[in-house]
């Protein structure tokens, strides 16, 4: 459903078009949720949590994927709290 179809731009619904990167057709009954998780996404913290799940689930089933997620989890929730702290404090710092 494109988003002029949807009944409001709120929720679940179509909102990307995706497509494999080597070309490769998706499979039609898949279905697809995608998360933005960077510093800079309105929801980042949610997703970031969302997808720590996903990567702890995932230790013993593809422990590398599972690890690259963390670390870039770890990285996006830093450069968050830089953002959010422009003081240049780091989480743990103590400012007594």
């Amino acid at each position: 459903m494109s988003p002029e179809e949807a009944p409001s731009l709120v929720g679940l619904y179509g909102k990307y078009l995706l497509s494999k990167a080597d070309g490769t057709p998706l499979d039609p009954r898949a279905r697809y949720f995608v998360l933005r998780y960077d510093a800079h996404a309105e929801h980042g913290h949610q997703s970031r949590l969302a997808l720590n799940a996903y990567a702890v689930q995932m230790q013993d089933i593809m422990p590398e994927l599972s690890q690259q997620l963390l670390n870039q989890i770890v990285d996006e929730a830093e450069e968050s709290y830089r953002l959010n702290h422009p003081d240049n404090s780091t989480p743990g710092d103590n400012h007594e």
